[in-house]
């Protein structure tokens, strides 16, 4: 049920000339009401970085908290580390292209299509947008460093990268 109360500050209409509902000043408490005409909500960037202190004890054992949470954490607080693996990245980015030239020297095929077409182009073009793509991650994750979600995605890629260096041993072993 709505409460209506004067907003000039009379509890009742005996103190006024008019009578409530007549008056402008008259209406439904605005304390009550929702004032937000839509639900919706936008913010351009969420405030908070993800290290929350409140975190849910129960599910502290499994892998991804041990990895990426725990990891995210760690390289938060530790800007060498940070360091160290934003440098594997890049080596791992090069060591890719070195394994993905000799492999194409071979005769095998590139598996992404946007590599295979700057392949097309020439060696230089593919290794210029390899580095540069490179560096803007590496930049991107060194200025968003304070977010968890940025810092677990980094942990991502390189364990991404980790595997492809693998695969490339792999195939350098057993077809070379």
């Amino acid at each position: 049920m709505d409460r209506y109360i004067c907003y000039i500050g009379k509890d009742n209409d005996r103190d006024c000339d008019i009578p409530c509902e007549d008056c402008a000043n008259y209406g439904k408490e605005r304390r009550l009401a929702e004032r937000r005409k839509t639900n919706i909500s936008f913010r351009l960037w969420e405030k908070r970085e993800g290290f929350d202190r409140r975190q849910n004890r129960e599910k502290n054992n499994g892998l991804y908290n041990k990895l990426f949470r725990r990891g995210a954490f760690h390289l938060r607080h530790n800007y060498s580390a940070l360091i160290v693996l934003l440098v594997l990245f890049n080596l791992f980015n090069i060591a890719d292209y070195l394994f993905t030239l000799k492999a194409l020297a071979a005769g095998y095929t590139e598996g992404n299509p946007v590599m295979d077409r700057l392949f097309d182009m020439g060696p230089v073009v593919a290794l210029t947008f390899k580095i540069a793509t490179g560096l803007f991650i590496t930049t991107i994750v060194w200025l968003l460093k304070r977010y968890r979600l940025v810092l677990e995605a980094s942990i991502l890629i390189l364990l991404m990268y980790m595997l492809l260096i693998s695969y490339h041993i792999y195939g350098v072993i057993r077809y070379y």
